[in-house]
């Protein structure tokens, strides 16, 4: 005698017709993307931050980092006419902070540049002179007589809360040393796809050169890795 095995019939099966109930079934489906939505939601709303934020969250802020953003934001703001902050950032092996400025397009300095292919060397030195004096690495006269006034000597280092051992005026005087400024021109417009370069090292010397844009942007990734 052979038996048959009787199996429970899944839900929104009708048992008269072994077809699906369909409203049945539809109320399942409600059923379950309540719980899904119900499961995540926690995760959702709770917003924990990532791993990697996380990290960022528990490493402090140093004064000197406060500097450099204030500094950043000063330079943007109050840069001279016909130049634009490109880069500001500290290079920590060799103790230098780099202070890069390009001409603005839409700018009458940009347009004198251009006019003239003899006299472009001139007009970014010119302009390095100002630069350099508004960063605060070359006194405010000429012949190397005057004081130095310029972003470096004025914006706050201490904000009320940080260490009053912080020494102010050796920090100053240190950057002002240790501070590379450069100005370029840059042409995309395939004109002559070139970069000039005009930039006062730490030490004070002036060089000015001309390279392809490919060569510039190599030069850039090397310094930034």
């Amino acid at each position: 005698m052979t038996g048959a095995i009787s199996l429970p019939d899944a839900p929104g099966v009708n048992r008269r017709t072994r077809g699906v109930d369909w409203r049945v079934c539809s109320m399942l489906r409600a059923a379950v993307l309540v719980l899904v939505a119900l499961a995540l939601f926690p995760a959702v709303g709770r917003g924990d931050p990532s791993p990697p934020i996380a990290q960022m969250m528990d490493t402090p802020a140093s004064a000197f980092d406060l500097f450099l953003l204030d500094l950043q934001e000063q330079m943007k703001s109050d840069a001279p006419p016909g130049l634009q902050l490109t880069g500001l950032y500290y290079e920590f092996t060799d103790n230098l902070l780099f202070v890069t400025f390009g001409l603005r397009q839409d700018s009458f300095t940009w347009n004198r540049f251009w006019a003239s292919k003899t006299g472009r060397e001139a007009v970014l030195r010119e302009n390095l002179d100002i630069l350099t004096k508004r960063v605060g690495v070359e006194p405010l006269t000429q012949g190397g007589r005057g004081k130095l006034f310029g972003w470096i000597q004025f914006v706050p280092i201490r904000h009320g809360w940080a260490n009053k051992a912080i020494d102010e005026p050796s920090v100053r005087k240190e950057l002002s040393e240790r501070t590379v400024v450069e100005l370029s021109a840059d042409d995309f417009t395939g004109r002559e796809d070139a970069r000039y370069l005009i930039s006062r090292d730490q030490h004070g010397k002036v060089t000015f050169e001309k390279k392809t844009l490919e060569d510039a942007i190599k030069d850039w990734e090397g310094r930034t890795k």
